[in-house]
């Protein structure tokens, strides 16, 4: 491979330019642009640049622009010319300067114009512009994600699939494997994207019913004949284990029950004995003969029946394989289906698009006109293409020796698989180039000290195909450019090798269930690390910690983490210290915590009268209720009242107003932003909220239950490769940073802590998995063929050359100094540095020998590895012990920092405005609410199935209220309200077959029973009733409860044993809801619904003295007396003029639910009163300050 040299890179052809981090790549790319600009006469409209995502497309644009600004200063200003440097190394070869100047004039115009864009934005050009002759749909619309269409594709594969009755037997198998369609989604969404080929490819005929049933004939016949000779054969075995999870005599018997229940049951495809099957598998048996009397010569028993039993279970397994399979291929039809129908494109198909059209009937003319258009493209990143991308761009520009292709990235830094990156793909491109071809290389590092570069190149340099791909992946040591040590590192004015290697040992008390033979406990050690790492910060922070002349900062460090898990570890150790850290991530938001609260607590929202989804949100992080809270919301049913009242003020504020207003609400109301900065990652939770809530609003117009959907479907699969999705930074300051390492990726800092990639994190081996065959390359999807054990081999080679790239990623991104943690931890045997690091001379497979060599040595051997690794390093590597003693080297810091305290607030808070409720201001008098008191589970219920027997308590009461707001009196029929009364027993968790049928005749009752106006809510049609009317109104002045006692002195039926009222004095605004407000015959009557129990006979709700008591002991008059002066306000207001009270008016119906009966002609179950013209009066005014 070649060194590469901007100013004698041919400057045509195909080439393929390797930059190793930290040498420069943007450098390079753009001073290869000038040099093309300059000496090939291009536009910068025919200088093709695409990479990955509009940031980085936006960096390059910026760098380029940069150069050519600098470039035409030179050549302006006729400055003397660096020895070395290309920029005027390419000027002072130019035979017309004036020329020179002129292009780079028009560059620098037209830079907005330039064709730099990302892979997906070139493609969509192309095909825009050339929709005819590509076939592309014209004006399509452009979606970022599949996501939003690819649950509603494999609910109706479920529906098709398992629905029809035929399907039961499959639809029972597969809730095996499959919860639902969302589990089936999780499993198939993957694989949708690439083409692959599926293992095994399983013929339909021989996993068909009819398959089944000879294999089910088969084993039945020999169990009907043969059952007692087969038992006799278990029992009485002696070469089979007898332990608790094996062939013990009580689970054989469970084994032969389950096979007679089989045999005895009504034949269903794919159906299996439901105890113990696996017992009767040959497999089984083998593996319970233990190693001791296999060298007895004992054997497993061996029978026809076990081999029965083997191939109906491998018949129903494969079964499953060819229906995933099926669920693949047919859901990936369907999305390209609806995609097609909805003129609509993702990403992926822009790609797809574009390569059809360049490989089908007008490909070449295609191809021709893309060369033409752009002579010459630049690659960026190109590691992290996939086939398809690279094909595109491979059918432009191959056999066109006039034009060129720049294909410039880094192997080692291949770290997207995860994203659809393909690392074969690269290698692909690099057998296409030839092996003597156009290959070069980035030789020198700009970015790390020179000893921190001679410390990288001694981990990988001293390990045999260090990136598993010899020939094909090498690692070329690279050199220092000297820049970095201009300003050096240092400790107490003394310069510590760059790279400190920190050892865990092992001992008693860390080792995986203690015992020293095993590795260190994961967790035992992400706790040991993160105090490690906390405290050698501090250190660092409040030490003699020196870059240049200038102190090292909290921003100059960054602790690089695989993911937020151990984010989370390492940013509380940095704050049980004091220091503060900031955290970057590819993840997607819709993958945090915050995004499960929220959609919980919009859940409740949209539905305010369930009592479960309320206390959810309450509970939750956002809001932050513990268990006394909840506990006291039970007790005291006024505080409940005015959550719920919040809940359905939010519920309405989102239907007229919008999303973002409810939100912005319900923040302010709940002291949302101070009360999660206040907590751990505060600055970072209500970043993700914050984030969240934008991405709502932008949806918003799916409505309340649409956007409920969407956001349940993006939590289901977050996609952090979506832009708009990707984690913010919560903050800008100067402090710590915690990255994950794809994000770091690009990036560069003064030091680096690398705590967790000791971790090997072996793959499971646990179809469904992908791998690449080792001969062709192509990708597999293994769902469990008969070569399982060899593809999972090939699949865990994948997965360590990944961690081996991800481990280059993160060792290169520290300028002066960088932390590594090793041990005997955990899955380390298995992760990149056990590879690296300890292979030894005659190695012929370090993949499989590497980890065994590990394990087998003892703790002073491999210390002694590391030892030798940094002796031969020259001081370049240090290996030390893992700290100890972190906390204790700080703890005069915490001590310091934990003595600080908040000064004292002498202000005054005005807390008299409020909004007030009946609810808040009988709070601390005895009353109560508008149903039994205590919660329904404390309540002893009556076992009959009628109203006296129906539960009590807050549930039943919500739930009674929300049936009466929903029902339409007026429908008759025996089925006319069942579906709203199923609805709502469902709703709050009641037995339907027991309440359905006495709760509609119940409701029916209440409908038909007559009220003293002489109307039946059975003769309200809706448009001459309202539901749950809201209302507010101000109190001017301050009310005080006197001033109301006084008041309700006035009424004709007040009792002096009324209980005291007792609140604060108020001012404000007056809030409720009225249950029902009507009109008959040209008044208004206004209802509220009560379900409490005071008896189980019609007699225990009469008006005198029954419910004159209640009444007066729940303080009732008061409630709806704010309720009249509620609905006298809205009538003046809605009538106008024309509105007199003693015309209009019509009273107050309080409706006791267990009371009301036909049969009584409206004689119990009804308190009716209307209050005196002169008492609202005085009240109205008394509330409105005069």
């Amino acid at each position: 491979m070649q060194t590469l040299d901007i100013k004698t890179l041919p400057l045509s052809g195909i080439s393929l330019i390797e930059a190793s981090a930290g040498t420069g790549k943007t450098y390079a790319i753009a001073r290869l642009y000038l040099r093309l600009l300059l000496e090939r006469g291009l536009d910068v409209r025919e200088l093709l640049v695409v990479t990955f995502t509009r940031a980085a497309a936006g960096e390059l644009r910026g760098r380029i622009r940069e150069v050519l600004r600098e470039t035409l200063h030179r050549s302006e200003s006729g400055a003397e010319i660096p020895a070395g440097d290309t920029i005027s190394e390419l000027l002072a070869r130019c035979e017309n300067p004036a020329l020179v100047r002129a292009r780079l004039k028009a560059a620098l115009l037209g830079m907005d114009e330039a064709a730099v864009y990302t892979i997906h934005g070139f493609c969509q050009r192309v095909l825009q512009e050339s929709a005819v002759e590509s076939g592309a749909p014209f004006d399509p619309t452009f979606l970022e994600s599949e996501a939003e269409l690819l649950p509603a594709v494999v609910e109706d594969f479920w529906r098709r699939t398992f629905y029809p009755a035929q399907a039961a037997g499959l639809a029972r198998l597969v809730s095996t494997a499959y919860s639902g369609p969302a589990s089936l989604h999780t499993a198939i969404r993957p694989h949708l994207a690439r083409p692959c080929e599926i293992l095994p490819a399983i013929p339909s005929e021989t996993v068909s019913p009819e398959a089944y049933q000879l294999a089910r004939a088969h084993l039945l016949r020999i169990w009907s004949d043969q059952a007692a000779a087969i038992k006799t054969l278990l029992n009485e075995d002696k070469a089979l284990g007898r332990a608790e999870k094996s062939y013990r005599l009580d689970r054989l018997e469970a084994a032969y029950a389950a096979m007679d229940a089989y045999a005895g049951a009504e034949p269903c495809d794919y159906a299996r004995p439901e105890t113990h099957f696996e017992l009767f598998f040959p497999a089984t048996l083998e593996g319970a003969v233990s190693d001791a009397k296999r060298k007895k010569g004992a054997v497993a028993p061996r029978h026809p029946f076990f081999d029965a039993c083997r191939d109906l279970n491998e018949l129903c397994e494969h079964r499953l394989q060819r229906l995933l399979s099926d669920a693949i291929d047919e859901c990936r039809a369907d999305l390209q289906s609806r995609k097609q129908a909805q003129n609509a494109l993702a990403f992926d198909d822009l790609i797809a698009g574009l390569l059809d059209a360049l490989q089908g009937d007008g490909g070449d003319v295609m191809a021709e006109t893309l060369r033409r258009r752009y002579p010459v493209a630049l690659i960026d990143e190109f590691q992290d293409t996939d086939p398809a991308q690279y094909a595109v761009f491979n059918r432009i520009y191959s056999d066109a020796p006039d034009c060129g292709l720049y294909m410039i990235g880094d192997p080692k830094q291949a770290i997207y698989g995860f994203r659809g990156g393909d690392i074969y793909t690269y290698m692909q491109a690099r057998r296409d180039t030839g092996p003597g071809g156009s290959h070069y290389t980035l030789d020198t590092n700009w970015r790390s000290s020179t000893r921190l570069v001679e410390a990288v190149n001694q981990v990988f340099a001293g390990a045999a195909a260090p990136f598993l791909f010899p020939g094909e992946i090498d690692f070329h040591p690279v050199k220092a450019s000297g820049r970095a040590d201009r300003e050096p590192y240092t400790q107490d004015g003394q310069s510590p090798a760059p790279l400190c290697l920190w050892y865990l040992h092992k001992t008693e008390d860390n080792a995986t269930r203690g015992k020293l033979e095993n590795p260190v406990s994961k967790d035992k050690a992400r706790t040991a690390i993160a105090q490690a790492v906390a405290g050698e910060i501090v250190e660092l922070l409040t030490g003699a910690t020196r870059i240049g002349d200038r102190p090292l900062r909290a921003g100059d460090i960054a602790i690089l983490v695989r993911n937020r898990y151990e984010a989370a570890d390492l940013r509380q150790a940095l704050t049980q210290r004091g220091t503060a850290s900031v955290f970057l991530s590819q993840e997607s938001v819709f993958a945090t915590e915050e995004a499960r609260e929220l959609q919980t607590l919009l859940a409740a929202v949209a539905e305010p009268l369930d009592a479960g989804l309320m206390r959810l949100a309450l509970a939750g992080a956002l809001i932050g209720m513990d268990a006394q809270d909840l506990q006291r919301l039970a007790r005291e049913e006024s505080e409940w009242e005015k959550r719920r009242e919040d809940f359905q003020r939010y519920h309405r504020l989102w239907l007229r107003q919008g999303y973002m207003a409810m939100f912005q609400e319900w923040l302010a109301d709940y002291a949302v932003p101070s009360r999660l900065l206040a907590g751990t990652a505060g600055e970072r939770r209500l970043t993700d909220l914050l984030h969240l809530s934008e991405l709502l609003q932008a949806e918003s117009g799916r409505g309340m239950e649409g956007l409920l959907r969407w956001l349940a479907d993006r939590r289901r699969e977050p996609d952090g490769a979506a832009e708009g999705q990707q984690l913010r930074l919560e903050s800008d300051e100067n402090l710590v940073k915690v990255v994950t390492v794809h994000k770091s990726k690009g990036l560069e800092y003064p030091v680096v802590f690398l705590p967790g990639l000791w971790d090997g994190r072996p793959h499971a081996g646990k179809p469904p998995f992908v791998f690449h065959r080792e001969d062709t390359r192509a990708l597999c999807l293994e769902l469990g063929s008969d070569a399982l054990d060899a593809h999972h081999a090939l699949a865990d080679r994948e997965r360590l050359a990944e961690e081996l790239r991800l481990l280059y990623v993160a060792l290169t991104r520290a300028r002066h100094r960088c932390y590594l943690v090793f041990g005997d931890i955990g899955d380390a045997r298995t992760g990149a540095l056990a590879y690296l690091l300890y292979q030894t001379p005659g190695m012929e497979q370090p993949v499989r020998e590497a980890p065994a060599h590990f394990a087998a040595l003892d703790e002073p051997a491999r210390r002694a590895r590391l030892e030798k690794l940094a002796l031969d390093s020259a001081g370049a590597i240090a290996l030390a012990d893992l700290p100890t003693d972190a906390h204790a080297r700080t703890e005069k810091r915490a001590t310091a920092s934990q003595s600080l305290k908040a000064r004292p607030f002498t202000g005054r808070i005005d807390t008299d405005w409020r909004i007030a409720s009946y609810s808040a201001l009988t709070a601390r008098g005895r009353s109560e609410a508008d149903y039994d008191a205590e919660p329904a589970e404390w309540v002893e219920v009556e076992s009959r199935p009628d109203r006296w027997g129906f539960p009590r308590g807050e549930r039943a009461g919500r739930m009674l209220h929300e049936l009466l707001e929903r029902l339409d009196f007026t429908q008759t029929g025996s089925d006319a309200h069942s579906e709203e009364a199923s609805r709502v027993l469902r709703k709050y968790a009641y037995d339907e077959a027991l309440w359905l049928l006495p709760l509609v005749r119940w409701m029916d009752e209440v409908l038909d029973t007559p009220l003293p106006c002489g109307l039946r809510l059975r003769d309200l049609p809706n448009d001459r009733r309202l539901n749950e009317l809201e209302f507010h109104y101000p109190l001017a002045a301050k009310l005080r409860p006197e001033t109301l006692q006084g008041i309700l002195h006035g009424l004709g039926d007040y009792r002096p044993d009324s209980p005291t009222l007792r609140f604060e004095p108020t001012r404000g605004v007056m809030h409720g809801y009225i249950d029902l407000v009507f009109e008959h015959e040209g008044r208004y009557f206004l209802a509220d619904y009560k379900s409490n129990h005071l008896g189980s006979t019609l007699d225990a709700y009469r008006s005198d003295p029954e419910l004159c008591e209640t009444m007066n002991a729940h303080r009732y008059d008061l409630q709806y007396l704010l309720y009249s002066v509620a609905l006298h306000r809205y009538l003046g207001w809605r009538l106008g003029a024309d509105y007199d009270y003693e015309r209009h008016y019509g009273g107050v119906y309080y409706l006791f639910l267990r009371g009301m009966s036909p049969t009584n002609t409206g004689a119990t179950g009804i308190y009716a009163t209307r209050p005196p013209r002169g008492l609202i009066d005085a009240l109205d005014r008394s509330l409105a300050g005069h």
